[in-house]
């Protein structure tokens, strides 16, 4: 580990220039000590973020990945699945896809699902049900219940206020 940290420097030269005077003073010696563990735990947390994003999915699994789950909308994904194609095991996955993308692949999956059936809404012709059926929800009253809370309003609500 090499780094450079000015404040870490200068606490490195006060404990080392005053180790012979210091014998006298342990309280001082001590408290430089505490500051130079403070500093290097600021730095590591610092650092965390850059951490996290190294724990991510690579570009290429990412795409991967999602591109699996826009192509099987209207079917179940099992996370298995998704580790699978990844090269990860199931937990592995989870985090590195949550860290990849700040969500779930569950909440990612379920708001592919509800942006296709907001396309599927703007055609009148079809019926909620088949909209609901073919977004890959089992029935129409879940549709509406994950729309609805995706959204704010009803699926039947926002087909009104696009069309009209």
């Amino acid at each position: 580990m090499t780094f450079f940290d000015e404040k870490l420097q200068v606490l490195g030269r006060l404990l080392a220039s005053g180790q012979d005077e210091m014998s006298s003073f342990h309280l001082f010696g001590d408290s430089v000590v505490a500051a130079i563990i403070a500093r290097l735990s600021y730095l590591s947390a610092a650092n965390q973020p850059m951490l996290s994003r190294r724990l991510g999915l690579t570009k290429r699994q990412l795409t991967q990945v999602s591109e699996f789950m826009q192509d099987n909308l209207s079917r179940c994904v099992r996370l298995s699945e998704l580790a699978s194609l990844a090269g990860l095991s199931a937990s592995q996955f989870g985090r590195a896809f949550k860290v990849s993308t700040g969500i779930t692949p569950h909440h990612w999956h379920l708001a592919a699902r509800i942006e296709y059936a907001k396309r599927m809404l703007e055609d009148r012709e079809k019926s909620l049900v088949e909209i609901a059926l073919e977004a890959g929800f089992s029935e129409q009253s879940h549709f509406t219940r994950a729309f609805t809370s995706a959204n704010g309003i009803s699926p039947n609500a926002w087909r009104r206020s696009r069309l009209d």
